[in-house]
């Protein structure tokens, strides 16, 4: 007929009855037709709690045996005045920390692909309210949470988010070391180590004080970048380095490229409905899911995404693109990722539904479709 034909092999895809029956074996929490869920509650529980046990290879890092694995030393307690006097002393020490949680965590847990390029570390640190006692400690995560307030004023910025994690939050029945005792603490966040693969999840529910158990759902606008989302500045030791005047490295290291977006659609966190926005990496065009409806998404010329339904955001970091993204469709294969790259490798919306009545009491707020 004339008409130029692609010759591209068929796509493959799964259909999603045979992936619901697998999920229906693995967990009963998700089984049934009309139950409804927290979609990133099952992203982390059935999909990457799964897979991680299934495809995980349990051989100990190096560094694991050195000494047993209940005596690795993974926290570092002082005093408030000795973490601002000795901070270069101190940046060695961190990192033998960091390194063993997580030594530590790989070799209990074993490693995966998720633990590869989907897992991070923060950098935690808790003080005593009523003496000067300071605990530092490394813990992992899997994605980053952050929680909308009720009075944000919208647009708000992913950073302006971020940034947030490091404001001192209390914390109750601490156990002081200096003390002997329970006491109220408060704690900060910094991020320590990013992953290659970054998930972020928003937080869109809050509780109504007085409200006995009353749940709403925020739906302020959030602005976030598309194309370069540069993490440098919320990094713990490059601001660090900001301050002592000097140019923290590899800043490229540090950027991150939107290729996915959750949507949850609906006014209540019990109702509602999702949509994803995916980029396409044949044509680079982002893609609406819609059930079965698909259809492109015209994306903003400033570079800044804004949405006040967006639940979930998935980044890669910008240097995936040339050695696994463009390189692989090109047919020469990615490389391995730059030796002094830290990989490594942590929020809940519903639809038109009630919670399973089995299921276990959240660990944050959900929003369920």
């Amino acid at each position: 007929n004339g008409k130029k034909v692609h010759k591209r092999k068929a796509a493959k895809f799964l259909n999603p009855m045979h992936v619901k029956r697998v999920v229906d074996i693995l967990d009963d929490r998700f089984g049934g037709v009309c139950n409804q869920h927290d979609a990133f509650e099952f992203l982390l529980e059935v999909l990457v709690g799964h897979l991680h046990r299934d495809l995980r290879v349990n051989v100990k890092p190096k560094g694991y045996f050195d000494l047993p694995e209940h005596k690795l030393p993974i926290s570092h307690a002082m005093t408030r005045q000795e973490l601002v006097d000795n901070k270069h002393a101190l940046s060695g020490e961190f990192r033998k920390l960091a390194q063993n949680a997580w030594i530590r965590r790989i070799g209990i847990k074993g490693s995966s692909v998720f633990t590869d390029y989907f897992h991070g570390q923060y950098r935690q640190t808790v003080s005593c309210v009523d003496c000067d006692h300071v605990v530092v400690t490394f813990p992992l995560f899997l994605y980053i949470d952050l929680q909308l307030q009720p009075d944000d004023l919208a647009p708000v910025n992913l950073h302006t988010m971020l940034r947030r994690m490091d404001r001192p939050e209390p914390i109750k029945n601490w156990h002081c070391a200096s003390c002997g005792c329970k006491k109220r603490a408060s704690r900060s966040l910094s991020i320590w180590r990013l992953p290659d693969v970054l998930m972020v999840r928003i937080g869109r529910v809050y509780r109504v004080r007085g409200g006995k158990g009353e749940q709403r759902k925020l739906v302020q606008a959030v602005t976030f970048p598309i194309e370069r989302l540069d993490l440098t500045d919320e990094m713990s030791v490059s601001r660090k380095l900001a301050r002592d005047g000097q140019q923290p490295r590899r800043r490229d290291m540090q950027s991150y490229r939107l290729f996915s977006v959750l949507h949850h659609q609906g006014k209540t966190p019990e109702r509602g409905h999702y949509v994803a926005h995916v980029r396409n990496y044949l044509d680079d065009q982002f893609y609406s899911f819609n059930d079965k409806k698909i259809k492109t998404v015209k994306l903003p010329s400033s570079g800044m995404y804004q949405s006040s339904k967006a639940y979930v955001l998935f980044y890669e970091r910008s240097s995936l693109d040339t050695q696994f993204g463009v390189a692989e469709r090109d047919g020469r294969g990615g490389g391995d990722s730059d030796s002094e790259n830290e990989r490594g490798n942590g929020m809940k919306l519903m639809d038109n539904g009630r919670l399973h009545r089995k299921r276990k009491a959240a660990k944050s707020p959900r929003l369920c479709r």
